[in-house]
């Protein structure tokens, strides 16, 4: 830093020095012309001032255009007072030719204000290439031009600073830099920091510029440099600042780079001109825009930008700009900053930002930001960006919309750390009754911050169709708001994700994915539809969380999550889906999916590990005047609803309510709770629930029911679906049958014949004579025909005198006699089950379906039996 002061301070003495010079000079002129016109003394006295004006200054003058002897022979002249383009200027003949390259050197190359200075290009030559050997930097503070259509190139490694009155008049293609030397494709290079001598000149292309160890800085001090339509203008040092003025290539390409210490700027030929590379550079400066300094590409096609830094700082009303006005299609704005892009504006945001929207700004509006816009039928161009850290602030936005019938621009922001917008935006549209559709804004990050009326938005207010909104953020997505500002009847500006349909065309859908999503203090993410098209989709996938919490600090807006038909629609809301692990609605935080016109609202579904709403959280599918309601279905293991909060799938008007779904373990709703699906003159809509525990209070109802209309329906059903699922797996591993074979069916009684083998799904005692606990009860068992028994391989069966009374609670049979017997066939092992229409669960063979037996504990193997004589004898 202290470094870079002391050379600041060095540029502007020596700048004050030139226009102390310049000042003095013009006094003298103006003393000259008054004395020449008295007495003749004062002639004489003249005369000696004019003699003295040009052995001083015009020497001066000269020796700002210093050629050096590095070229021997070829040595560059200086050939004053020519007429070029009607105005006389300075032109500069002669330097070493090789082939279509021509070289100059100098050791000092300095334009003084209101000075014109024009390189000769003789025919054949197409670059025309200036080293500075001198220790001083440049000053060009009067026009610089070339008399021809070569390219020309600068290059000075103490420093370059362009004033605020230098002009550029060059018909190729103009690149000024602080590097140390141009290299060459054949291995040569034309040094500007030590003695060269002719013969090292060569015919080949340029290569790159390389940089020593200390790269000096380039200034653009409220300078206007153009160049010609389709033409490149390339700015490359160490630090690169740009304090107001205008950098210009209309329809063409602006390259501007700030490099650190010994790298190498590849320079690569396309369609006749040059793009600059820089994977020779593994350190960079930074690009600083300040003072309204534009950086502009604007023509008949838009046209490129081009910049590699460490930081782009662009502040203080300063832009890039790279705007469409005809039919050809628009460039793009390439940004690439290994440490941070931040854009700061001058506060006057939420109109600026309103008119963007609206689509009614014009190609003079444009300021702090980065814009690509298109005004005619060409596309806009795209803007990417790719750095760690994405800041923009205080006013500043980042739009690629269509105003004319061109499609619009892509926007990508790729940021590995992290994104935050505070009162800020990044807008993509189609604009007021126009036909070509929005382009897409994409981010890739870390962390994704937007707060205080900071603004990601897609809108058409045309017959286009709106661009897509996606937020993939690895780790976080935060959006915090505040008071909304009433911008227009009935449109509020929120802080929050938007993307929006104001007539015909369709709006886009808005996709967010991370781990944690958090909307607070009346933040939203939304996608709405105004007028005759379609709403757009929200869908919402965060890993661990997603949290809605608080209204605004004037209670006039709730954090949500809103796919919305808005009141004169007659499109259709769009739907909304989230997928996470945690959903927490607090604090009248929402989830609704809503229509306020003559369109359908849409669908709503969650799928989330557990669902929380709290103090007034809403989930909500409504309309209010004919459309239909949307259906809202959530899967959940735990629902809870307390403090007011609510489900709900009404319709206003004519339409019929919504349909609602919920598949759940757990259903809690409590204080004053509501799940409800109710109409005004339509149908009421259907509850379907399915879940293993329901609890309410008395405060709270679930209803579907019409005002006017027909009654809808409230199914809860509390059965365990999955029989198989809902059984435990048995056992991997069995244990000893020794430990299990009994001389009796009967665990407490030691009777010394026959064996009998149980195999439980909820596992087995250690013993014989051990109590065996139950999962599941044994109820209305049947007795089993002799006729289904299979031969038996024992000779042992089990038979009664009296009926057996069996006790499914105690587990045990009892009876007044119980014999063994070898003359009963053994059971065969069930081999399936399933659940009939009164929900019991049947037992049956493959060949037979007779035997039927409700047993979710005990299954009888090994081919024992079970027989009693008296065939009435039923269970209980």
């Amino acid at each position: 830093m202290a470094q870079q002061t002391e050379e600041s301070c060095e540029q502007s003495k020596r700048l004050s020095q030139v226009s102390r010079y310049q000042l003095i000079e013009g006094l003298l002129k103006k003393l000259i012309i008054s004395i020449c016109l008295k007495t003749e003394k004062q002639k004489i006295f003249g005369f000696l001032l004019l003699l003295f004006y040009y052995l001083h200054f015009q020497g001066r003058a000269s020796a700002q255009l210093t050629p050096d002897s590095t070229l021997g022979g070829e040595s560059s002249i200086i050939t004053p007072g020519v007429i070029i383009n009607r105005q006389p200027a300075d032109r500069i003949d002669g330097g070493a030719s090789r082939g279509a390259n021509l070289f100059h050197s100098f050791s000092e190359f300095n334009l003084n204000d209101g000075q014109r200075v024009y390189f000769a290009s003789p025919t054949g030559i197409n670059n025309i290439i200036t080293r500075v050997t001198g220790a001083n930097p440049s000053n060009i503070l009067g026009t610089l031009g070339v008399n021809g259509a070569a390219n020309l190139f600068l290059i000075n490694p103490n420093g370059i600073v362009f004033g605020k009155n230098a002009r550029l008049d060059i018909r190729g293609s103009f690149f000024a830099s602080t590097a140390s030397s141009l290299v060459f494709a054949d291995g040569n290079q034309f040094n500007a920091t030590t003695s060269q001598s002719t013969p090292l000149l060569t015919v080949s292309l340029p290569l790159g510029v390389q940089f020593g160890t200390t790269p000096k800085p380039l200034d653009v001090q409220g300078s206007t440099l153009e160049v010609l339509p389709g033409r490149t203008l390339g700015l490359v040092g160490g630090e690169v600042r740009l304090i107001g003025g205008k950098l210009a290539a209309p329809g063409g390409r602006i390259e501007l780079g700030s490099v650190a210490g010994n790298s190498l700027v590849s320079l690569n030929p396309i369609n006749n001109d040059w793009r600059l590379s820089y994977e020779g550079v593994q350190n960079f400066q930074n690009i600083q825009l300040s003072q309204g300094a534009v950086v502009d590409a604007s023509g008949e096609g838009g046209g490129d930008i081009q910049v590699w830094a460490r930081s782009l700082l662009l502040g203080e009303n300063s832009s890039l700009e790279a705007l469409t006005l005809g039919k050809q299609p628009g460039g793009t704005i390439n940004i690439n900053a290994s440490q941070s892009v931040e854009l700061t504006g001058t506060g006057t945001y939420i109109n600026d930002v309103s008119l963007f929207l609206l689509g009614i700004v014009r190609p003079s509006n444009p300021r702090n930001g980065i814009f690509t816009l298109s005004y005619g039928s060409g596309a806009a161009g795209d803007v990417v960006i790719n750095t760690p850290s994405f800041i923009g602030r205080n006013g500043a936005f980042v739009a690629t919309s269509t105003l004319g019938l061109g499609q619009g621009g892509d926007l990508t922001i790729n940021a590995s750390n992290n994104v935050e917008l505070t009162a800020s935006a990044l807008i993509t549209g189609s604009g007021l009754g126009k036909k070509g559709d929005a382009g897409g804004i994409t981010i890739n990050t870390g962390r994704f911050l937007v707060q205080d009326y900071g603004v990601l938005g897609t809108s058409t207010l045309g017959t286009g169709r709106g661009g897509d909104l996606t937020v993939n953020a690895s780790e976080s997505v935060e959006l915090i708001g505040n008071n909304p500002i009433l911008i227009a009847p009935g449109a509020r500006f929120l802080t929050g994700l938007f993307s929006s349909s104001l007539a015909a065309g369709d709006a886009g859908d808005v996709h967010v994915t991370t781990q944690r999503l958090s909307v607070q203090d009346g933040a939203a993410i939304g996608a709405s539809t105004a007028g005759k098209g379609q709403g757009g989709n929200i869908t919402v996938t965060a890993s661990k969380s997603v949290e809605l919490s608080g209204t605004s600090p004037d209670a006039q807006a709730q954090s949500a999550i809103a796919a919305t038909a808005e009141t004169g629609s007659t499109g259709k809301g769009g739907n909304l889906s989230v997928q996470t692990g945690q959903l927490i609605l607090q604090d009248e935080g929402r989830l609704s999916v809503r229509s306020r016109g003559t369109g359908d609202a849409g669908n709503l579904e969650v799928i989330a590990d557990s669902i929380r709403l709290d103090n007034q959280g809403s989930i909500a599918a409504a309309t209010t005047v004919t459309g239909e309601g949307g259906n809202i279905r959530l899967q959940t293991q735990s629902l809870q609803l307390r403090r007011n909060s609510i489900i709900n799938a009404e319709a206003g008007g004519n339409g019929n309510g919504g349909n609602i779904a919920i598949d759940t373990d757990t259903l809690v709703a409590l204080e004053n709770s509501n799940i409800t699906a109710n109409a005004f003159q339509g149908a009421g809509g259907r509850i379907d629930i399915d879940t293993q525990g329901l609890f309410l209070d008395r405060t709270s109802n679930i209803t579907a029911s019409s005002t006017l209309g027909i009654n809808g329906v409230v199914d809860i059903d509390t059965s365990v679906r999955n029989v198989e699922a809902a059984l435990p797996a048995l056992e991997e591993n069995v244990v000893n049958p020794d430990q299990i074979i009994a001389v009796s069916c009967l665990a407490r009684r030691n009777y010394k014949r026959g064996s009998f083998t149980v195999t439980g799904s909820g596992g087995l005692p250690s013993t014989p004579y051990g109590a065996f606990t139950d999962s599941y009860s044994l109820t209305n068992v049947q007795p089993i025909s002799q006729n289904n028994a299979a031969a038996a391989n024992h000779n042992d069966s089990l038979e009664e005198s009296n009926a057996p009374t069996l006790h499914p609670s105690a587990r045990a049979v009892t009876t007044e006699e119980l014999s063994l017997s070898d003359r009963t066939p053994p059971l065969q092992e069930a081999q399936g089950m399933f659940v009939n229409a009164d929900g019991q669960v049947i037992l049956v063979t493959l060949s037979q379906l007779q035997a039927i037996a409700k047993a979710e504990d005990l299954v009888c193997h090994y081919q024992s039996s079970v027989s009693q004589s008296r065939k009435s004898g039923v269970g209980s």
